[in-house]
């Protein structure tokens, strides 16, 4: 199989993995230009354009190629033909009735499921009643705004069935060294709310909870 991964959160060790050899072989230079990857990493890497080094765009994203067991994996569309594991998580919902904060964490294989018994993707209440506050998927962003007024916003990253929810800042574009984690609780207390962001960096802020 042939997986996608941000350059930015490339590994030493996934390097040898990479698809295309051009790439594969254009990061190694620069490691060795460098010293090291985060180095290189720390510094944008361009694919060279009519035999001009770094004057073509930027690499953002790297193929890179992985064995898995064909049963473990579900078609997510057939043109182009696109697969993911069945228990990749797909989503975490958080819930909230004023004093207790809840979670359901959903995989993809039971998201396939929902839509196969004309359920909502993500349901606007949990097994308890409470009401739904937001759901969350990679990439998905949430805004905080402090006592003093100040605007954040962070980017969510990944999210565990135990609940944890790994985030970056916004404004940090190039994260090598961990990221920022935290339960749902304190989320919901800060006060953060999902928000939507077109591709020029508009934000719209949601008037409801959505999912």
């Amino acid at each position: 199989m042939v997986s996608r991964k941000s350059i930015e959160t490339l590994t030493e060790n996934e390097i040898k993995h990479i698809r295309d050899p051009a790439v594969k072989a254009l990061i190694k230079q620069k490691i060795n230009e460098t010293g090291s990857l985060k180095a290189a990493l720390a510094k944008k890497i361009r694919l060279p354009k009519n035999g001009i080094p770094d004057a073509g765009p930027e690499i953002k994203k790297v193929r890179l190629i992985r064995k898995k067991q064909a049963n473990t994996m579900m078609v997510l569309k057939p043109k182009p033909k696109t697969f993911a594991e069945k228990t990749s998580l797909h989503h975490i919902a958080l819930y909230e009735d004023g004093e207790h904060v809840a979670f359901t964490v959903r995989s993809r294989l039971e998201v396939q499921h929902r839509l196969h018994d004309n359920l909502p993707i993500v349901a606007p209440y949990d097994d308890q009643g409470r009401p739904l506050i937001f759901s969350l998927c990679r990439n998905d962003v949430l805004e905080h705004i402090d006592e003093h007024g100040e605007v954040s916003y962070v980017v969510v990253q990944k999210f565990y069935r135990s609940s944890q929810i790994f985030y970056k800042p916004a404004t940090a574009a190039l994260i090598i060294e961990g990221l920022l984690s935290s339960r749902p609780k304190p989320f919901i207390e800060a006060g953060y709310r999902k928000v939507s962001v077109d591709p020029i960096g508009r934000v719209k802020r949601l008037k409801k909870p959505a999912g």
